[in-house]
Order: C-alpha cells, then sequence, then structure tokens
C-alpha cells in the first residue's frame, strides 16, 4: 500500500516529475492537482496520489513493495 499524499521534495527527480522543489510546485499548480496544506513546521503544500503522472504513480507503487527475501547461499 501506498501513502496518500506527497510533499514537492519528495516528488522532484522521481519518473515523470521535474528535478526540483520548485518546478513540482509549479506544474502540480499548471497540471491542477489536488492538494493539501502540509501539517507541521513550514507548511507548504501536499499533492495526492491520484493526481500524479501515471509514471510517478508507478514507481512509487514499486517502491511501496517490500523488498523480496533474500536466499539463504546453498553450500
Amino acid at each position: 500500500m501506498t501513502r496518500e499524499w506527497y510533499a514537492p521534495k519528495e516528488l522532484a527527480g522521481l519518473p515523470g516529475m521535474p528535478d526540483t522543489h520548485s518546478a513540482v510546485v509549479r506544474r502540480a499548480k499548471r497540471d491542477d492537482w489536488e492538494n493539501r496544506r502540509r501539517a507541521g513546521r513550514g507548511g507548504g503544500r501536499e499533492y495526492a496520489f491520484g493526481s500524479l503522472p501515471t509514471e510517478t504513480q508507478a514507481t512509487l507503487l514499486k517502491q511501496a513493495q517490500p523488498a523480496a527475501p533474500a536466499r539463504p547461499a546453498r553450500r
């Protein structure tokens, strides 16, 4: 399962996303992504998973999957 909300700093540089925090914010405004105020110090905005580009959603889903357990070495 993936989270529902992401800060621009977390999204910057992911596939389908600009490389900088400020560029993510500009794109979010341009594309009218669903957003909310971020709680805590510094404020800012968070963006809804469903509003993000498909390519970015796929990457976030892949990152949220647990890694396969390592196999023990055969002797």
